[in-house]
């Protein structure tokens, strides 16, 4: 029996059709891919606010201290490089205490804290160089007007809205949850914004569990639909389609385009007392890197 082989034509032909059909079902499974881990991001910033309320029943009803230090880019020290803890400009040194060791007692689990949009190891450079292959444990920032320490931005400069509200008020202890106004409204977690690949030179402090990432703004990555997962108060979590606020946008220096304290448009705000008071920060179309008090824009 004669076997008739394929001519050329008919192997192009059929090389064509496949091509055109990864053409039409890649961008299908890309999507079905991202969505999935929009699925499991968004379960995991729940879970995170929900623990966050166990830690707060157990402790006086206030929110997890944020855990920070002003020197955490003292010789660059991150767990990866000194698992023992930082040291403070005194050369003592204090053992790691970031929010999501706090937490993770209640979590059960070192998964809740990683995002499947994050790399599991950080490819560091520059000064993070020396943290390089570090392990990814955390992804998350906790929103830092409300587990404040006083640990970060101790300065005496009234313009450090990291130490002062504009209003004047000191920012050196965490709040408590009856202090908060709208727990709805108000953002507790948020997608980190300080991992590469925005952080890849400075983010390895922050990209751990001993050194839990924080933040006084709404800002972070926006991996799946131009938006991302946010954690509220009162324990729920929902995605917002936020380009505004992308951590890796288009802006100069890897900045956002937007610098926002509340986003009354959308309903958000990180300061517990809003909407009754602003205690003067406000939003900021433009003009990042500004003081509170002096917007570029107002």
């Amino acid at each position: 029996m004669k076997i008739r082989a394929f001519t050329l034509i008919e192997l192009l032909v059929v090389i064509a059709i496949i091509a055109v059909l990864a053409a039409i079902l890649f961008p299908v499974f890309a999507r079905a891919k991202g969505a999935a881990y929009n699925k499991q991001d968004l379960s995991n910033i729940r879970q995170l606010a929900l623990v966050s309320q166990m830690y707060s029943e157990d402790n006086d009803e206030v929110f997890v201290t944020a855990g920070a230090s002003d020197n955490w880019n003292a010789e660059w020290r991150t767990p990866f490089t000194h698992p023992k803890g930082y040291v403070d400009q005194q050369g003592s040194e204090h053992p790691w205490r970031g929010w999501g060791l706090l937490l993770q007692t209640y979590a059960k689990s070192r998964e809740v804290f990683r995002s499947p949009f994050f790399p599991r190891k950080g490819n560091f450079t520059g000064e993070c160089e020396s943290s390089a292959g570090m392990e990814l444990s955390n992804n998350y920032s906790i929103n830092w007007m409300l587990g404040s320490d006083g640990g970060y931005g101790n300065s005496r400069n009234k313009r450090d809205d990291y130490a002062w509200t504009p209003s004047g008020r000191r920012m050196d202890q965490p709040v408590s949850m009856a202090s908060v106004v709208q727990p709805p409204n108000t953002v507790l977690f948020l997608p980190s914004n300080s991992a590469p690949p925005a952080g890849q030179s400075w983010g390895c402090y922050y990209s751990s569990l001993e050194a839990s990432d924080y933040i006084n703004i709404i800002r972070f990555h926006t991996f799946y639909n131009d938006g991302g997962n946010l954690a509220f108060t009162d324990g729920h979590a929902k995605f917002l389609r936020a380009a505004e606020a992308n951590a890796a946008g288009p802006a100069p220096d890897i900045e956002p385009v937007h610098r926002i304290y509340h986003w009354p448009a959308r309903g958000l705000w990180m300061q517990s007392t809003m909407p009754d008071s602003t205690e003067g920060f406000r939003n900021y179309p433009r003009g990042f890197g500004e003081g509170p008090s002096n917007p570029t824009n107002p």
